[in-house]
């Protein structure tokens, strides 16, 4: 089965070894330090703040792209991703802005080459005074101008990008997992470890993903995988208890599509 247009993470038995400190690229944590008018100034560089109301601010801090992005799930964090896809991470800096899924969600937009993207997923490491959207874009995408837009109706401000962001937001997207081995048979609880292979046709990628059905699932993955190359690595997992059952599943989950395999039990 294979995704093509995705996202990436590592290899990890228990939740805890796959910290989800960054399914996106590296998020700044710099606080606005520039607060100006917009409508008087023209567009904001980034790290400049656009002053709301009530004292409260807000301003974009960083770019940049990733295929896969870890949210906020039920069970801690969940991976998003699709085909033929990628996202552009924008992170924000706010100032006395409390609700600020709600507030980006409606007021700011990503534009690229004059086409706006809305409705962003929020990284699962995003806080109260930083935190980082992600618009999702076509993986065909060429990106040659861009800015983020904010309309409040009492507030109209746009960042510009420049060069440098344009160029940490491009991602040539093309992957795939094109094996998962599992053992012949495990004992229950028993440790064991499930070989994924992923190819890569594009850029350099962080692979993420989650393997259910073990004992402790979610088991997170999160791999590095070098560009024009292919990556083999192992998740270490364990066996459930069998109860009444002879076999069990286990199934790896990116985001963009899933495998599952039946295990036997010894």
């Amino acid at each position: 089965m294979s995704g093509d247009g995705g996202n990436g993470s590592g290899t990890t038995d228990a939740p805890t070894t796959a910290a989800p400190t960054t399914d996106a690229p590296d998020e700044t944590t710099t606080k606005p330090t520039t607060t100006t008018t917009p409508e008087d100034d023209g567009p904001l560089a980034i790290g400049e703040a656009a002053d709301l109301s009530d004292s409260k601010a807000i301003s974009v801090d960083g770019m940049d792209s990733s295929i896969f992005v870890l949210t906020q799930g039920d069970g801690g964090a969940d991976v998003e991703a699709e085909t033929g896809t990628y996202y552009v991470l924008v992170t924000f800096g706010g100032q006395g802005v409390s609700d600020y899924e709600s507030f980006v969600t409606e007021n700011a937009t990503l534009v690229i080459n004059e086409r706006e993207y809305g409705d962003p997923v929020f990284t699962y490491t995003s806080g109260f005074t930083t935190f980082t959207a992600a618009y999702q874009v076509p993986a065909d995408l060429t990106p040659y101008t861009g800015r983020v837009k904010l309309e409040t109706g009492d507030v109209s401000a746009a960042w510009e990008f420049d060069a440098g962001v344009i160029e940490s937001i491009t991602q040539s997207v093309s992957y795939a997992v094109s094996s998962v081995s599992v053992p012949d048979a495990v004992a229950p609880g028993a440790p064991f470890g499930i070989d994924v292979t992923v190819e890569n046709g594009g850029d350099p990628m962080t692979f993420l993903g989650q393997v259910f059905g073990t004992r402790a699932a979610p088991v997170r993955v999160r791999q590095d995988v070098p560009g024009s190359d292919a990556k083999t690595f192992t998740v270490a997992a364990k066996a459930p208890a069998a109860g009444d059952e002879s076999e069990f599943d286990v199934t790896l989950d990116w985001g963009a599509d899933s495998i599952s395999k039946t295990i036997p039990f010894e």
